[in-house]
Parts: C-alpha cells; structure tokens; sequence
C-alpha cells in the first residue's frame, strides 16, 4: 500500500487518460483519435500526458519521445541514443524532436501551456 495508506495510491491517480502531441508543423495529435505507432515520426515539439486526475506531465524539448508499454518518456541525445532506449525498451516506439525557430516554439508552447483535459 506505500508508506501513507490513508492517502489515494499514485497507481490509481497517475493512470493515463491521454495524451497530446504537437507537431514543429503545428499539427496536433491524441491518443483519442490516433494510435501511438501511427504519429509522424519526426517534428515533435511536446507530448502532453494526462492523467486520471486532471493533472498532466509535460515533456518538451526532447530529441526523443518514446512509448513502450504503458511508459511514455522524453529524453536528450546528450543522455542516451536510439540505440540505447531499443537497449532498455526493445518494444518502444519512438519519435524524434526537432530544432525550430525560438519564436515558433514559444508559439507552440503557448498553445500547450493553454491546452486543458478534455472530459
């Protein structure tokens, strides 16, 4: 049960409802409509986890977006490689980010620091 049993276990209130994706292009995908191994590969900007509890887990800025399972990870080239991640997670699924203009970024940012869970 943890070392608080009188609290809601994290299992129960982090369970994924799901997630959003955007796109260098503007795009924006949710596992709603589109399954994981049927996103762009390339051009990721930001991948929004939503949780059963309303809160949500950003990861931007990533050269790697993967899914393996119900484990969902951004990380940078500086700490590991595709190599590596097939290593660890040989069931994942993984995206790359890209480099755009500081300005088209903060565009894209804006939109998802706005984004809220969807019922």
């Amino acid at each position: 049960m943890g070392c608080c049993p009188d609290l809601i276990s994290n299992k129960d209130r982090l369970t994924i409802a799901y997630w959003k994706i955007f796109y260098g292009d503007d795009s924006i995908y949710t596992s709603k409509k589109t399954k994981w191994e049927d996103l762009p590969k390339d051009n990721v900007q930001c991948l929004i986890l939503y949780f059963a509890d309303k809160t949500r887990k950003l990861f931007h800025g990533d050269d790697y977006y993967f899914k393996c399972g119900d484990l969902y990870w951004g990380i940078g080239e500086a700490v590991t490689s595709v190599q590596d991640i097939l290593d660890r997670y040989p069931e994942a699924i993984i995206l790359r980010g890209k480099a755009i203009e500081e300005w088209h970024w903060a565009d894209i940012m804006d939109c998802v620091y706005k984004d809220q869970y969807e019922e």
